[in-house]
């Protein structure tokens, strides 16, 4: 690009702010709002995209006595919508007092005069990858030794328009700050994964113990965290940092001022985050302290849940067709509460599963313990109709309890909820649950393998080998042997239809359990068709898409009008819900009638399973002083047309 290209660029950009802001002051008052912590002016330049500028451009944007670091954050809140930062104002900083400043990528616009008479600004970190240009004086009368910092690789360009070392006697530099990646598998399991690679056909020897023996300096069935580093700020009583995926506050962690770094535990793989880490005052006042973007690599989900050792998501393992297991649906762990071996999930540990995991059902398969910590607070699926034996001689002697705990988990899922199951040491009972279902999605035997082995990590003398020629070879070996089908998975599924788990079951299983992998075409694929479920008098969507949202309708149409003497109340519910994912094209739009009448409820045009006899389920059932449609317990698997 030559001078005359680059003076047009920066006259059009600085055209562009004045514009903007004069356009604004015509019709607006003075705004503001909190960042953190600091009464700080704005502008709205549109209201409909959501945009706004730092400053008023009639003054400095923030009280003279700030003399900190300010991070300007890349949204703010303002009436409950969120607004993207693009720019700074004209003289949004004029002879301010700060210290620091920290523009967010958003920035696209510099104003006149925007940090003019800074004289205590010494550093300037743009996280923006794209240059744009300055406007007059916006950097005139700052400290001599102010420093510029820059993405990698960003500087030459920056140079082009007009941030240069005329501006910052402090230097010019450039920084790889902007995304750091964390791979979230610890080293042995990283290594067993990528290292270790079994036949289908010889199952007379096992790899796991060479890694289940190595000496490391860490636990070998925990995960890694992410670990953040805290700069050196001003203030607080103690420190807390959320993190989000998307729009979605995933997690809120808080930590004791004074530490170099923080830890954020049990995130999930493959997947792209942002953070806000802010000092917490007495009053409650959020100060930002720093804030940035990461991504997450891995496959295998252990989780770092305390008081317990063996827990791991189920998700992740990859399937044919450029597939995988899904995240954050399926987890398994050992037994919660064990009294014969004195451990126990902490405090700590149960407010991770129930209010950060949100878990919503647990299932014990084990007689060890009648009692779940978890128990007030979610569904405990538990008893003699759910206690699974292991291997090949525990499906023969208990398959009527793996059909019910397969229906259980189908149910729940269905009803968009996450599940749980162990048993004591979630290794044998546990690792035959999970080999029936990796089996029935599709998981490759090599990572069925090395799903069961997994358990060694966390208990060396637990002796999970593929190779045990009494358990999981002999498992394998007896589905192989007696059930039909030209491949092992059509094998294991003969073998769950013949519990009598239904081939609707299994589908419906496969469904949501299966999501694309990312970097495919996602863009290109729809979000995964809603299903539609009601239950104890609440309508419930799930879809196979993960972070999908729900937009739905429920319209009653009863009699309105009538000249005869008693009108018959159907309740009649039309049910309208589409589902959309970022990423993803908006779903099929679903509809479905469900018709209440005195012989209980009636279900039109729709593909139903009912379970506890819902038709013959009269009488004010739920204890509200009427019989109505909230009486019906429970319908799964709505299946309707499309609009």
């Amino acid at each position: 690009m030559d001078k005359r290209h680059i003076l047009l660029t920066l006259v059009i950009s600085l055209f562009c702010l004045s514009a903007w802001s004069q356009e604004n002051n015509t019709g607006e008052s003075d705004l503001s709002v909190k960042i953190g912590g600091t009464t700080t002016n704005i502008t709205i330049l549109n209201d409909s995209s959501k945009t706004v500028l730092i400053g008023n451009g009639r003054g400095a944007a923030i009280p003279a006595s700030f003399t900190g670091i300010m991070t300007i954050p890349a949204t703010i809140i303002f009436n409950d919508s969120i607004y993207s930062v693009v720019g700074i104002a004209d003289s949004a900083f004029y002879a301010c007092q700060l210290s620091g400043i920290v523009l967010p990528k958003t920035i696209s616009s510099l104003g006149h005069y925007a940090f003019k008479q800074c004289e205590n600004l010494r550093k300037v970190t743009l996280k923006s990858e794209q240059p744009f240009g300055i406007g007059t004086e916006a950097f005139d009368s700052i400290a001599n030794d102010c420093a510029l910092y820059v993405p990698e690789g960003t500087l030459a360009a920056f140079h082009r328009v007009g941030w240069t070392s005329d501006l910052f006697g402090g230097g010019l530099l450039e920084t790889g700050h902007d995304t750091e990646n964390y791979c979230l598998e610890n080293g042995v399991t990283s290594e067993y994964l990528k290292n270790v690679a079994y036949p289908d056909s010889d199952y007379s020897y096992t790899r796991i113990t060479s890694y289940t023996y190595k000496s490391t300096t860490y636990k070998k069935g925990l995960p890694w965290p992410v670990r953040i580093e805290v700069p050196v700020t001003h203030g607080g009583e103690s420190l807390v940092m959320e993190t989000r995926k998307g729009e979605q506050l995933v997690r809120l962690d808080t930590f004791i001022v004074g530490q170099k770094f923080v830890t954020v535990w049990n995130l999930l793989p493959q997947c792209n985050y942002t953070y806000q880490l802010f000092h917490l005052g007495a009053d409650g006042e959020k100060s930002l302290v720093s804030e940035g973007t990461f991504t997450t690599e891995g496959q295998v989900r252990m989780m770092n849940i305390d008081g317990m050792q063996n827990f791991r998501d189920i998700g992740g393992w990859p399937l044919p067709g450029n597939r995988r297991v899904r995240y954050d649906r399926i987890y398994r762990s050992e037994e919660l509460y064990y009294e014969p071996k004195s451990y126990f999930i902490t405090p700590a540990g149960i407010h991770e599963l129930l209010h950060v995991q949100g878990i919503g059902t647990e299932i014990d398969f084990g007689d060890d313990s009648d009692y779940s910590p978890l128990a007030d607070s979610l569904e405990f699926i538990h008893g003699d109709d759910y206690q699974i034996e292991p291997y090949a001689y525990g499906i023969k002697s208990t398959y009527s309890h793996y059909k019910n705990c397969f229906e259980k988990v189908v149910e729940k899922l269905r009803q968009n909820e996450k599940v749980l199951f162990h048993c004591s040491f979630g290794a044998d009972r546990t690792g035959t649950f999970a080999f029936l279902l990796e089996g029935l999605l599709g998981v490759s035997e090599n990572d069925m393998a090395k799903d069961y082995e997994l358990s060694n990590l966390f208990y060396r003398n637990v002796r999970c080998h593929r190779n045990d020629a009494t358990r999981y070879k002999a498992l394998v070996d007896t589905i192989k042997t007696n059930f039909a089908g030209e491949t092992f998975h059509e094998k294991i599924e003969q073998m769950a239809l013949s519990l009598g788990i239904t081939q609707t079951d299994i589908d419906d299983f496969r469904t949501l359990m299966t999501v694309g992998t990312p970097g495919d075409s996602a863009s290109f694929i729809k979000c995964g068709r809603p299903i539609i479920s009601y239950d104890r008098g609440f309508l419930r969507f799930a879809s196979t898409t993960p972070g999908a949202q729900f937009f739905s309708k429920v319209t009653v149409a009863d009699a309105q009008e009538s000249n005869e003497a008693m009108i018959p109340l159907t309740a009649r519910y039309e049910v309208t819900v589409q589902a959309i994912a970022e990423g993803y094209a908006p779903s099929d739009v679903v509809k479905a009638t469900l018709l209440w009448g005195d012989g209980g409820l009636e279900v039109e045009n729709m593909t139903i399973e009912a379970t506890n006899e819902v038709r013959n389920k009269t009488g004010d059932v739920n204890n509200d002083g009427e019989v109505g449609i909230g009486d019906i317990v429970t319908i799964t698997n709505i299946m309707a047309g499309t609009e």
